[in-house]
């Protein structure tokens, strides 16, 4: 099947040489002429038209692209699309400066990015004929961004028809060896697998695999989870650009209307498909300076409390307990958000000052949540504060008779199963039948 398409593509781009003299737009009869006596051999008169067709549909894509700024570039393994969109440093709604390589160390939890500077970074993202992956995806665009001296620029390698890959990919390739690093969204699951995998196909080595890559995806979802409906790269990009896209294509969509281009039809649809493409590979940079201003003190003033609130978790998981203490606390000073929010920024910071032993700092948090609340876990942690650590009986048994009176009510919001309900009234019976007993000796 190769040889047969190999063998009909020489054959089309014969014929548009051979037509290249004549006027600038061939119809079906401009294609070569059959001697009279053939011309009535079913199937072969059939095949000239199909040919003039095909030859018609190569020269109006070319003209389409040309209009969106699609420029035919050739290098040895043939031709292929090439687009430049280019965004002036100060349109950057964040500057690449923000990006710091200490900053993405710790985002990427990998040690080889402390070193990056901002122009050491190839932001990658592909459009591709399937989303499921495997050997049978092609990504017939693959976008880079990478950051200059005045601005940010993206350059999209699209393949205008099948052969059109290796082409595309030595260039991609080449661009690789450029950069000591990439970065992406979800792209150590997607993009550089499916990469690697047309690499290897097409008999290409390629280091994209062994290169730093900071992939955005993963602290997205740290930071952003709790406040977006999703964490797609779009969403996130309304939150934090502030942009709503209005030409914009589903990515589900995207496959099938490439299928439609190589057909010559509908080829309009093209135009939101590499805007899509630039667009998101531009969110990304601006991503990576946002995120890494994150971690920066004095936070951006423009953080939300829930952002900020999710640094602060973020720190407390790296044991980073200063920084944990100053993000959640900003957080709590923002209250610009839900009370069911506020609690748990409340109980997540009380269990920080608990494990560090800051007990006087988490009986303030557990008091506030108790009266705000009337919350079940404040009172049961108020009771073991005021037993073991103040030995105040008194108080550890009101906080456990309050905590009694709330069970009810906290299992129900907690929809526990009768056992698990039934086992923690018997352990608040046990913790108050006790204190009263020591009570009672005392």
């Amino acid at each position: 099947m190769a040889d047969l398409y190999e063998r009909l593509k020489r054959f089309k781009n014969n014929t548009t040489q051979s037509s290249n003299s004549g006027s600038a737009g061939i119809s079906p009869t401009d294609s070569p002429q059959l001697p009279e006596s053939l011309r009535d051999i079913p199937g072969l008169s059939r095949a000239r038209d199909l040919v003039g067709i095909a030859v018609k549909r190569e020269q109006e894509k070319k003209q389409f692209l040309e209009t969106i700024g699609v420029e035919e570039t050739e290098n040895e393994h043939g031709a292929y699309g090439l687009r430049h969109v280019f965004y002036p440093a100060d349109d950057l709604l964040y500057p690449s400066e923000d990006i710091n390589g200490f900053e993405l160390s710790i985002l990427t939890r990998d040690e080889e990015t402390k070193s990056l500077d901002p122009k050491d970074i190839l932001f990658i993202d592909t459009e591709t004929t399937g989303l499921a992956g495997g050997t049978g995806t092609v990504p017939f665009l693959v976008g880079v961004g990478f950051f200059e001296q005045n601005g940010f620029c993206v350059r999209q390698y699209l393949m205008r028809d099948y052969n059109e890959e290796p082409a595309v990919l030595h260039e991609v390739n080449a661009l690789l060896d450029k950069f000591p690093a990439i970065s992406s969204y979800n792209g150590k699951c997607f993009d550089a697998p499916l990469l690697k995998s047309r690499f290897l196909l097409n008999r290409l080595r390629s280091r994209i695999m062994e290169m730093p890559h900071a992939d955005f995806l993963f602290p997205a979802r740290r930071f952003w989870r709790s406040m977006l409906p999703n964490c797609t790269l779009m969403s996130v990009e309304s939150h934090i650009t502030g942009r709503i896209r209005e030409d914009d294509i589903p990515g589900e969509q995207i496959p099938y209307v490439y299928f439609d281009f190589l057909r010559g039809m509908r080829m309009q649809r093209m135009r939101p498909v590499l805007n899509h493409n630039a667009d998101d590979i531009l969110t990304l940079a601006l991503m990576a300076s946002r995120m890494c201003r994150m971690l920066r003190l004095p936070p951006p003033r423009n953080m939300q409390g829930l952002e900020l609130a999710a640094v602060g978790t973020f720190f407390a998981a790296r044991s980073d307990w200063d920084q944990a203490f100053f993000y959640l606390n900003q957080a709590l000073e923002q209250n610009d958000f839900s009370s069911e929010h506020r609690f748990s920024i409340q109980k997540r910071l009380s269990l920080i000052y608990k494990k560090m032993e800051r007990f006087s700092e988490a009986c303030t948090i557990w008091r506030i949540m108790a009266q705000e609340h009337e919350d079940f876990f404040a009172y049961i942690e108020l009771a073991k504060f005021y037993e073991h650590k103040e030995k105040n009986i008194s108080q550890a048994k009101r906080f456990t008779e309050e905590a009694l009176s709330q069970a009810d009510q906290f299992m129900d919001n907690m929809n526990l199963d009768a056992s698990s309900s039934q086992s923690i009234k018997k352990q608040l019976m046990h913790r108050l039948n006790r204190l009263s007993r020591k009570s009672f000796d005392k």
